[in-house]
């Protein structure tokens, strides 16, 4: 397991999102006993700016053009899924993209994009 892979959580009941932290310090049973918690996995890349990207981001090309995080199961990636629903991978745009949030804190943020 890499050493250097980090996790976050959304905390839905309070809805704040929580620090990032290494996933080796992780324990899901201890950390989210209530079930209150969305545990997002970073996806060990970092936008054009140097920030982590994680499972949720949403982010915006040069174009303005915006995508969600997500890990597509079928092709064992993560992937940008477009607001037409197609998904690409992430390393094709990551260079030229940049978190502007996350579905959780700001679930509006696709909405005209």
């Amino acid at each position: 397991m890499r050493q250097n892979m980090r996790l976050r959580c959304w905390d839905k009941e309070k809805k704040v999102m929580l620090p990032s932290f290494p996933l080796y310090k992780a324990c899901f049973a201890h950390y989210d006993r209530t079930g209150d918690m969305i545990i997002m996995l970073g996806t060990g890349l970092k936008d054009r700016m140097g920030k982590e990207i994680y499972e949720g981001d949403v982010l915006e090309g040069n174009n303005g053009i915006k995508a969600i995080i997500e890990w597509t199961q079928e092709f064992g990636r993560w992937s940008m899924r477009w607001s037409d629903k197609s998904t690409t991978p992430i390393s094709w745009h990551v260079k030229h993209a940049i978190v502007i949030g996350n579905i959780h804190e700001n679930p509006k943020l696709l909405i005209g994009g």
